[in-house]
């Protein structure tokens, strides 16, 4: 399966079948190169399917976390403006346990502000990540 990114914009995933992803997936790790535009156009993928199981974490999140770090993070950061998804809320976790202060902090105020999410389940992640962080580091 290779996709251009037309392809993949307008790729749907259905609830009930998983082949289309592991063949994303299978697609994904062939790559030799990352084009920039497969960041926009993954993370849109997952907040179009933000009920999606992406796995824990996913050859997607494996794919994406494997882009230079400071575009993975603002692509992540652009998602999460756009629509925030508990997918992406815990993804910004994974970035928040690898991060030092003082950038970790920066990363901790946006998942403060997914708090605030319109939907429900986004805010109950956020917070229960922003609990988990507000525990004393050992």
């Amino acid at each position: 399966m290779k996709l251009t990114a037309a392809e993949l914009d307008a790729l749907m995933l259905p609830d009930s079948d998983n082949r289309i992803l592991l063949q994303l997936e299978a697609s994904l790790q062939g790559l030799k190169e990352k084009p920039d535009w497969m960041l926009g156009s993954l993370f849109q993928l997952m907040e179009r399917h933000a009920d999606y199981d992406f796995g824990s974490p996913g050859g997607i999140v494996h794919f994406l976390e494997a882009y230079p770090r400071l575009e993975y993070e603002t692509a992540l950061i652009a998602s999460l403006k756009r629509r925030p998804t508990t997918h992406t809320a815990w993804m910004l976790n994974r970035l928040i346990n690898g991060t030092s202060d003082p950038a970790r902090l920066a990363l901790l105020d946006t998942m403060n502000q997914l708090c605030q999410a319109a939907q429900q389940d986004v805010r109950e992640e956020a917070r229960r990540f922003v609990a988990f962080h507000a525990k004393p580091r050992q």
